[in-house]
């Protein structure tokens, strides 16, 4: 261990919510151990799940939980608005990662509002120095021009490129492999997104609000319904790619996020165990194999 210690808090709510974080803390707990760190998860209640217990939707000692953690992870179908928990964290960007074909990601990168601009981008081109060094500006506003324009003189050795909106959304489904990174206006982030993780096979999205400071928020819009509950056949790929975004662009660890999430693109793409233990066990199988590929990569 390197003596590294973060605290997750996880929204767990009711319905599949339970089930799914349980599977997910499985797996963080695999995937920073392998990496030398920990994570301490603490299950906060929030939504119904809070109403019932102290008669209230965001009781104080949650509200508390949330504000001390390191990063926080919303399980799909959480009850009651999540603006709660938003207003009070230093949210600039939005972020929602697709993986698609098993093994290749983008990611659709916003700003929350007008002022958080060059904050998105500097956090862009983090985001893609870690991956492909390859950043897609899409309808940037004249506005934004001269921001744009010094953040790429400030990012030598990038490959930056300016597409029209139309371009961007075609590509987007026919040819995903174009794109590493995409920066959008705040008022194209939810339908870029949107696009991005359309229903094509074995595409996976989960989203994130990253924070300048304090903590940062994952989840995913995929939820199988409450009329799950309890069978025990949630799918919990995507908010295990939640997981993994947690680990890269929320505490990052962007090894141990490398390693879960091509875990769980590799076990995606070949016969699955409907259930969402033995779903969630083919991806604890996965993980020392794409670790073991992470020190070829990084010794290579």
């Amino acid at each position: 261990m390197t003596g590294k210690r973060y605290t997750l808090a996880c929204i767990a709510g009711h319905g599949v919510g339970p089930e799914l974080v349980a599977a997910t803390s499985r797996a963080v707990a695999a995937a920073s151990r392998l990496h030398g760190f920990e994570v301490e998860q603490e299950f906060v209640p929030f939504g119904v799940d809070a109403l019932m217990r102290y008669g209230h939707p965001y009781p104080n000692s949650s509200r508390g939980a949330v504000l001390a953690a390191d990063v926080v992870l919303v399980a799909p179908g959480v009850d009651g608005p999540l603006d709660a928990i938003e207003a009070e964290l230093d949210l600039r960007a939005s972020i929602t990662r697709v993986r698609y074909e098993g093994r290749c990601e983008l990611s659709i990168v916003a700003p929350l509002h007008n002022e958080a601009w060059q904050w998105t981008l500097d956090r862009a081109f983090d985001i893609a120095r870690a991956s492909r060094a390859r950043v897609t500006l899409v309808g940037v506003p004249a506005v934004y021009e001269a921001d744009t324009a010094a953040a790429e003189a400030a990012h030598p050795g990038f490959q930056v490129e300016r597409m029209p909106i139309g371009a961007a959304m075609s590509a987007l489904v026919t040819a995903p492999r174009h794109f590493d990174v995409v920066v959008v206006p705040p008022d194209l982030a939810t339908s870029v997104a949107a696009v991005a993780a359309c229903t094509a096979p074995n595409r996976i999205a989960a989203w994130g609000r990253l924070a300048e400071n304090g903590p940062s928020i994952f989840g995913t819009s995929h939820d199988d319904g409450h009329d799950h509950a309890g069978h025990g056949v949630a799918d919990p790929a995507p908010l295990l790619l939640a997981a993994a975004l947690t680990l890269g662009d929320g505490l990052g660890e962007r090894s141990a996020a490398d390693t879960l999430a091509r875990a769980v693109g590799q076990t995606r793409t070949e016969p699955r165990d409907v259930s969402t233990r033995g779903a969630t066990d083919a991806v604890l199988a996965e993980l020392p194999r794409g670790l073991a590929f992470e020190f070829v990569r990084e010794a290579s």
